[in-house]
């Protein structure tokens, strides 16, 4: 991957301009994302640093959990995730 956006870089003369407009496009597609689909707000909206730096670390996380890293983590923190989840879905129907 890296080598391939290294050539990319060399050869396309326009690289930062068109990496500005994906990066842009990408948040607002996620801001589009979780107000449309979700019916939330981002996370950017709560916690700008967990925005920020905590989500490459879970997204890299992801990747490695799908390339079979650490199962026994992935399990543990599944179960973590579905629980934090389920509560959410609690409140959130008590709320209405």
């Amino acid at each position: 991957m890296a080598y391939n956006a290294t050539e990319f870089m060399k050869t396309y003369p326009g690289h930062n301009y068109l990496a500005g407009i994906v990066h842009v496009g990408s948040w607002i597609s996620q801001f589009i994302g979780h107000g449309f689909w979700e019916k939330r707000s981002p996370a950017l909206k709560d916690n700008i640093a967990q925005a920020l730096l905590l989500a490459p670390l879970f997204v890299w996380l992801e990747v490695l959990f799908a390339a079979g890293y650490r199962p026994a983590l992935q399990k543990r923190v599944k179960a973590k995730v579905n629980a934090a989840i389920a509560k959410f879905r609690l409140t959130q129907t008590n709320e209405q």
